[in-house]
């Protein structure tokens, strides 16, 4: 395929790996490090289109600013992402929760990152350049008004990001399955059923992203990178603030601002998210994966796996083994 028939919004850093009857596979290069972003893309109706990322990088592709509006709703299965925008912000994104925004609020380039180092998501993405009157009647048939959406999300302002609604949950849960058994009746479906139910959703009802300054989210970020560098030692956090010339107190507020977690409790997901993608993707053993996590109590490794994912490290490899051959 040309690299003019790509669609805009695949920014300039896609590359294509396969193309297969509006099933499109493409992966990101990511600067500096080994990782891998992998994006599906399928093609649902003319204009809109649903894809699911995965992401085992720390950081992503950058993404510039299009000539036109593209609407955007992301749910965050696993793992978290966030996204510095202009003016010195951040927004960040939580695990569980959907997000929707216009890529009008790009003015400059900018670079998402996923401090989990994994990330599992939804995207659903409408191209109003092109979207044909078909579409415009299908979605105005259902009484589909993606200007409304706009209002009523103050899409124009800031991103928005809330927790699922029983309903909207569902339909993600539904997706998920759909991209697993490849069902494309069932994502054209679900993806109507998504867009009636987030147009109905008003901004009052959620939550908007949380929004930080830009340059205290890269000392944090630093601050975090220092914590996940040696997972099988215990850090000091006022040694830590210390050396950045940071407060304790303002550090612990502004990790929890970006991260959602407090320091340690962050310790503790990112090593059973690294944890789950070793046991998925690996033959260690669970001891082996635990000791070199800091665990020398395999019973402790297996509780604070369960916290974090709700299940045991041999349920988790033997579910995600059986789903892998599925």
């Amino acid at each position: 395929m040309a690299r003019e028939d790509f669609p805009e919004w695949y920014g300039e850093d896609a590359r294509l790996l396969g193309d297969d009857e509006g099933m499109r596979r493409l992966a990101y290069d990511v600067d500096g490090t080994d990782g891998t972003i992998a994006f599906t893309d399928f093609a649902v109706f003319a204009g809109i289109h649903m894809g699911l990322m995965d992401v085992r990088a720390s950081q992503g592709h950058s993404v510039t600013p299009l000539r036109h509006d593209v609407l955007e709703i992301v749910h965050c299965r696993r793992g978290r992402f966030e996204c510095e925008l202009a003016r010195d912000t951040c927004v960040c994104v939580a695990e569980g929760d959907f997000a929707v925004t216009s890529t009008a609020l790009i003015a400059e380039r900018v670079r998402y990152s996923f401090p989990f180092n994994s990330f599992l998501g939804i995207a659903v993405v409408i191209d109003f350049a092109a979207l044909t009157p078909e579409t415009r009647q299908v979605l105005a048939a259902l009484s589909i008004d993606l200007d409304r959406l706009h209002e009523n999300l103050c899409l124009e302002e800031r991103w928005f990001t809330g927790a699922c609604t029983d309903s909207i949950g569902r339909v993600f849960s539904d997706l998920y399955e759909a991209v697993r058994t490849n069902d494309r009746c069932c994502f054209r479906l679900k993806v109507l059923e998504l867009l009636f139910l987030v147009e109905r959703f008003h901004a009052e009802e959620g939550r908007h992203g949380t929004y930080c300054s830009g340059s205290r989210a890269r000392t944090v970020r630093l601050m975090r990178d220092r914590l996940v560098s040696g997972l099988g030692e215990r850090i000091s956090l006022e040694g830590l603030a210390r050396e950045h010339g940071i407060g304790l107190t303002l550090f612990q507020n502004a990790f929890r601002d970006i991260y959602g977690l407090t320091p340690y409790a962050y310790l503790k997901h990112y090593k059973m998210h690294q944890a789950a993608a070793r046991l998925t993707d690996g033959t260690e053993s669970v001891a082996e994966i635990a000791q070199s996590l800091g665990y020398r109590n395999a019973s402790k490794f297996a509780g604070a796996f369960k916290d974090v994912l709700g299940t045991t490290p041999r349920e988790y490899r033997r579910m995600n083994t059986v789903l892998e051959q599925s």
